[in-house]
């Protein structure tokens, strides 16, 4: 079953149930900006460091942001070429200190993420994930899908697909400015 398949019969099953939020994929998104959907939250124990998943293209891992997020996406996935300017903006906002980006590659072409990442300034670390592991440690089903992780590596909230009404730095911004004043 591909992965379109498997959201395409997640979305029937929860057909009957109310509707809290939108998701949108790359078969509903409108092509007008980029925003995430918030689909759930908590606290969760997640291991942030991605070694063995792959060489790094850009900034490389700094680990000394207070918090860390993680950017499942894919060359070939809409939505995750739409969210690149909200993370350039993310970054240019937060900066290094308190927030580092990983982009974790999806693409089973190394070539092709590679090629994505240069050509659209993805400056910050981008892994290569080409089997999967990395996604399947991380519980991510669907792409884009951000996961951001305190300094002490527990997931704080997670993001899965593509709302153009909600920029990403609106969604996960609280939660960086709740950290800033909890360790002051």
């Amino acid at each position: 079953m591909s992965l379109g398949d498997l959201a395409r019969l997640t979305r029937a099953q929860k057909q009957g149930e109310p509707k809290a939020m939108k998701v949108i994929d790359d078969e509903n998104m409108p092509r007008n900006g980029g925003g995430i959907s918030v689909v759930g939250s908590g606290v969760v124990e997640s291991e942030t460091r991605l070694s063995g998943s792959g060489d790094s293209v850009g900034g490389g891992s700094s680990r000394t942001a207070r918090m860390t997020l993680l950017d499942f996406w894919a060359s070939w996935c809409g939505p995750c070429r739409e969210s690149v300017p909200d993370l350039k903006a993310l970054q240019r906002t937060y900066g290094s200190d308190q927030l580092e980006v990983i982009s974790v590659d999806e693409d089973k072409n190394e070539n092709a993420g590679r090629s994505y990442a240069s050509e659209h300034g993805m400056n910050w670390a981008v892994q290569y994930d080409s089997s999967g592991a990395t996604a399947r440690r991380h519980n991510v089903s669907a792409f884009p899908t951000f996961i951001l992780v305190d300094s002490n590596g527990r997931e704080v909230q997670r993001l899965v697909g593509e709302d153009p009404s909600q920029p990403l730095a609106g969604r996960i911004g609280p939660y960086l400015e709740r950290t800033a004043k909890a360790s002051l």
